[in-house]
């Protein structure tokens, strides 16, 4: 499958000689049992929806887009959906409509899991010191409007989005505020 990403850094890791599977497994012997990675969505021939379901109520599992985020207002071309609404999905669909998981339990693995795994201390928890990065939603309300052919819609749902504590949507408008900065991990190194 040549637009699956695991295939095509399995050709690149491997100088074309491998497949996703067998980079997967090489990289967790490799790593004592440990790969993070992206579980494979609905749509996937890897696994079906029941099996998502049962993979995100487990206590490790961690959830976080593998795509980036593009302006809307700009943004051209096709990306995946999830780009725009993996977490409004996990909470409108996985939480409020079919209760696959609590609310919190959802938020931690959002939030301070992500966090944790990455090794990253200043964020994940609203705590003294750390940065403030929040989103202020509506649980009634929040939903993925995002779709494959119009992947850069925006979620519902959502009032008011802080980054480094500093407003960037509120009342579901963006104010032009930019106050992002580059997280880096423990093994960043310089150069």
């Amino acid at each position: 499958m040549e637009d699956d990403d695991g295939h095509r850094r399995a050709g690149s890791e491997t100088g074309g000689r491998g497949d996703a599977q067998s980079f997967r497994m090489g990289l967790a012997i490799e790593r004592g049992g440990r790969v993070d990675g992206p579980i494979r969505g609905p749509n996937s021939e890897w696994i079906g929806e029941e099996n998502v379901a049962v993979q995100r109520r487990r206590p490790r599992i961690t959830f976080g887009p593998d795509a980036d985020g593009d302006d809307p207002e700009r943004a051209e071309g096709l990306v995946h959906r999830r780009s725009s609404g993996l977490d409004a999905r996990i909470l409108g669909k996985d939480v409020r409509e079919e209760g696959v998981i609590p609310l919190e339990d959802a938020i931690r693995k959002m939030t301070l899991a992500v966090a944790d795994r990455l090794s990253i201390r200043d964020r994940g928890l609203l705590r003294e010191g750390m940065d403030a990065d929040v989103v202020v939603f509506d649980p009634e309300t929040i939903a993925d409007r995002a779709r494959y052919e119009e992947p850069h819609r925006l979620s519902v749902g959502v009032e008011s989005v802080f980054v480094n504590g500093r407003a960037v949507v509120r009342d579901g408008k963006h104010t032009g505020e930019k106050p992002g900065k580059v997280v880096r991990g423990p093994g960043y190194r310089e150069g």
